[in-house]
């Protein structure tokens, strides 16, 4: 991927993994880094900056998703089937992700804006992308081996920078090249307006 609009994230390829980098993961924050590991390559010898970075084994297959803003991201990715949690099903308005809800595919971790912590761990999903808050059950349940990412696109100036995020849900799930072909759409139709 290439990031062309948005400026809180960047995205580094390495021989085996990526290193996506959020620059402020929520107000104030310092910046955070995570280890891609592509599925099947060996861990990386990490160093320096990187070497109490959280490592995450790519692509993903089980998604916690603490704000509806994600959910358009792996819609168009084409992989609503990784979401397997929200942070509370009341809020979302997509029709196939309630009817995931309603089935059973799709659980609620925080109804009532509290963090099951236990229900997580117990769930162990790959990832539990944030929404650009910070939390004292993400500390707990990074420690337990949960990827916590945080995703701050609301703290983009642009629109464009925000629904360039697209690449980092595309990182995280394996589909950089569908995400350049909606981020790339998404590009023409804003400038032409």
């Amino acid at each position: 991927s290439e990031i062309t609009d948005a400026e809180n994230f960047s995205l580094t390829y390495e021989n085996s993994y990526q290193i996506l980098t959020v620059d402020e993961p929520f107000s104030g924050a310092e910046p955070e880094s995570y280890v891609l590991v592509k599925c099947g390559a060996p861990a990386p010898e990490l160093s320096g900056e990187l070497a109490d970075a959280q490592q995450i084994t790519v692509p993903i297959t089980s998604l916690y998703s603490a704000s509806t803003t994600h959910l358009p991201l792996v819609t168009e990715l084409g992989v609503l089937d990784t979401l397997t949690g929200v942070s509370s099903g009341s809020f979302v308005s997509d029709a196939a992700a309630r009817d995931r809800i309603a089935s059973g595919d799709v659980v609620e971790y925080a109804a009532g804006g509290t963090v099951d912590t236990e229900a997580v761990v117990l769930a162990a999903p790959d990832v539990l992308m944030t929404g650009g808050s910070d939390d004292p059950a993400y500390t707990q349940l990074r420690e337990s081996g949960i990827g916590v990412v945080a995703n701050a696109e609301w703290l983009e100036a642009t629109p464009l920078g925000r629904a360039e995020w697209i690449k980092v849900m595309a990182a995280l799930t394996g589909t950089e090249e569908r995400a350049a072909e909606v981020y790339g759409d998404i590009r023409t139709r804003y400038l032409d307006v």
